[in-house]
């Protein structure tokens, strides 16, 4: 089994690009539980991952949790690599 390809700084770059989120953004830092984004920004976020990533998130797997850190991001992006 291969290990997982590490896009954290890829992930964070875009957080930053798109949101405005901060550049020293912790990789376990809750995104949506702390407020920094909203659950209509998931949307655009999903897009976001689809598009850079070349993936497809399943919209009935979807939920706030797979996109709440930069490192639940990670394990989404390898999930569905």
């Amino acid at each position: 089994m291969s290990s997982a390809v590490n896009y954290e700084d890829r992930i964070r770059k875009l957080l930053c690009d798109e949101f405005g989120l901060e550049e020293n953004l912790d990789v376990n830092e809750k995104i949506f539980s702390s407020g920094f984004l909203d659950s209509m920004d998931v949307l655009t976020l999903i897009v976001l991952m689809e598009k850079e990533f070349a993936i497809k998130v399943p919209v009935f797997e979807a939920s706030l949790d797979m996109f709440d850190s930069i490192t639940e991001i990670n394990k989404l992006i390898a999930k569905y690599q």
